[in-house]
């Protein structure tokens, strides 16, 4: 009920005691939105039938490290593990580094073969490791942005309209800067001015481990949409069902009733929408996005 959102987070890193890339440092990164109002005044004006469309509270800031204009120090010749979380509660992020770049090592914990960008894309609770190289000199720092994607925001408040700064660097509403610093005497420069983002394509990454392709045993299909239901709020959806919490929990109901209704999935209620597996079964699940903003799963 909004603790997430207003605070309620940190990331959790587990290293792997193989590791396969080698570097001298690793530094996480985390990119998140900020909402000046509780969330619990959010999820109010949010989940209501005066919202019929389903509009997202828009957040007021953004957020590197949980703070802005930080910085992030660097020595030359180093070879950089960045850990790039998004912990936002909404918010996409666009994210680069002037002038270096990035090479992609791992997806949301899986490992893949070094892939060089200019910069990423995160949406929400997705994870990116980057390789990068810091430059043989020191005298200059750099910017690192991350910028929000608006194409999810229903409406931009007067005076903050991100369409006027396309042939800029994005206004500092939907913007955070931070500093690589290589040498604290210098001066932390202005973003250089950007034109677009850049069109990121994760599925041009291959695992480093790759795996057999193994037939399922099992294969469901579930459509994510947003709709507006009887009581006049918007909700959404697998399948055009909405989730709603079973009187009693699932797994209390698996271990009380019968053996033979154990797995009938009427028995777990309806608005669960359950799929009961078989034991050691490979499952497929194929999830589709009908909405037009970017939802990771």
């Amino acid at each position: 009920m909004g603790q997430y959102p207003d605070g309620l987070r940190s990331p959790f890193i587990i290293r792997n005691p193989d590791e396969p890339y080698k570097y001298d440092e690793e530094i996480t990164i985390t990119v998140s939105d900020w909402y000046h109002a509780e969330m619990s005044e959010g999820i109010a004006s949010f989940m209501t039938y005066k919202n019929p469309t389903g509009a997202e509270p828009i957040p007021q800031a953004a957020l590197m490290n949980d703070g802005q204009n930080g910085t992030i120090q660097f020595e030359a010749g180093k070879t950089y593990r960045l850990r790039f979380i998004n912990m936002a509660a909404f918010a996409m992020f666009h994210i680069w580094i002037e002038e270096h770049d990035m090479r992609v090592i791992e997806v949301d914990g899986v490992y893949t073969e070094e892939y060089t960008v200019p910069g990423i894309e995160l949406t929400t609770a997705q994870r990116v490791s980057v390789l990068v190289t810091a430059k043989n000199t020191t005298e200059k720092n750099f910017a690192i942005v991350g910028s929000m994607d608006t194409d999810m925001f229903d409406t931009v408040p007067d005076g903050l309209n991100p369409s006027d700064c396309l042939d800029k660097i994005f206004s500092k509403w939907i913007d955070v800067t931070n500093w690589i610093v290589y040498n604290s005497s210098n001066p932390n420069p202005d973003p250089v001015l950007a034109d677009s983002f850049y069109d990121w394509d994760d599925t041009l990454l291959v695992p480093l481990e790759p795996e057999a392709v193994v037939d399922p045993d099992e294969s469901y299909q579930l459509d994510v949409l947003f709709d507006t239901l009887g009581d006049g709020q918007n909700y959404a959806m697998f399948n055009e069902i909405s989730y709603k919490p079973p009187i009693v929990p699932t797994l209390l109901t698996a271990l009380s009733v019968p053996s033979n209704y154990s797995t009938n999935p009427t028995v777990y209620g309806t608005s669960t929408q359950p799929l009961v597996l078989g034991h050691n079964q490979m499952v497929e699940i194929v999830l589709n996005n009908g909405d037009a903003g970017k939802h990771p799963c």
